[in-house]
């Protein structure tokens, strides 16, 4: 092979390690990409959880006033104090 054909034979190899690093960095920013969105999705599932943890809270002290009042309608009902 001539100095001309090494030369264009390197070239080649360049131009596709090139490629095959465009192609990686494109699969790394898909992969950025759908992580990026997996960790709005954890978010999104955070901020959920804790609005379910606070209105999860405000019916257990309905619950408990319900249940309190109810005894103090037992209470009256028996003719005790209350």
């Amino acid at each position: 092979a001539t100095a001309r054909e090494d030369i264009s034979d390197l070239e080649n190899q360049m131009t596709d390690t090139q490629l095959a690093l465009c192609d990686t960095y494109e699969q790394n920013i898909a992969l950025g990409d759908e992580l990026t969105n997996t960790q709005l999705a954890l978010c999104d599932t955070y901020e959920q959880n804790l609005a379910l943890s606070e209105e999860n809270a405000e019916l257990e002290q309905q619950l408990t006033d319900t249940q309190l009042a109810l005894c103090d309608v037992y209470e009256l009902v028996l003719g005790g104090e209350y």
